[in-house]
């Protein structure tokens, strides 16, 4: 009787450290070795020194790449909005002789709130929005590819890919301002 205690006792000590082992896999923490992780396939995988430095030298350069892949995308559709209201405001150029009458109309009229005016989306188009679509994914086929470095829990890649980041935004951050203030750049 108190041997089947003793090997139920076993089996709960077992499971115990199986649990444990594979809490411990499952929580994931940084490391800080320089050799070990594949990145991306298993065929770049620094076995060096040296080999460490150049990855995470290629790293550094996808991550700023990943901020001008960003850049190119914003700067792309900002350049297509442009092209779509110049064409838009030569539709309307006679509206414009309308509304210079209205003002001169108004000055006599006591001045009321204008109506609330939505912005015009641009039409599909196959050449335009395939070329933005492809941006699109590749940018973020770039952002996940440096998130499954990330993952690989390696302490440098992450500091890497953090400071290429870093200096990625600094170059090419400013064009994402095209995004948000396209009417001041029409002009």
């Amino acid at each position: 009787m108190s041997d089947h205690s003793h090997t139920s006792s076993d089996s709960t000590s077992s499971t115990d450290t199986s649990m444990d082992s594979m809490m411990s896999m499952s929580m994931g923490t940084f490391h800080w070795s320089s050799s070990g992780d594949a990145i991306f396939f298993d065929s770049w995988m620094p076995k060096s020194e040296s080999a460490y430095i150049g990855t995470c030298i290629g790293l550094f350069v996808f991550a700023i790449l990943s901020r001008g892949m960003m850049a190119i995308e914003t700067y792309f559709v900002a350049w297509i909005s442009m092209r779509f209201n110049k064409v838009h405001e030569n539709d309307q150029s006679g509206q414009s002789e309308l509304s210079r009458a209205s003002v001169s109309y108004s000055i006599k009229r006591p001045v009321y709130p204008s109506r609330l005016t939505m912005p015009v989306v641009p039409p599909f188009v196959w050449h335009t929005d395939t070329v933005r679509s492809f941006l699109t994914a590749f940018a973020s086929f770039i952002n996940y590819l440096l998130m499954l470095v990330v993952m690989t829990g390696n302490g440098g890649y992450f500091i890497v890919v953090i400071v290429g980041i870093f200096v990625g935004e600094m170059a090419f951050g400013r064009f994402r301002s095209l995004g948000g203030f396209r009417d001041d750049h029409c002009s």
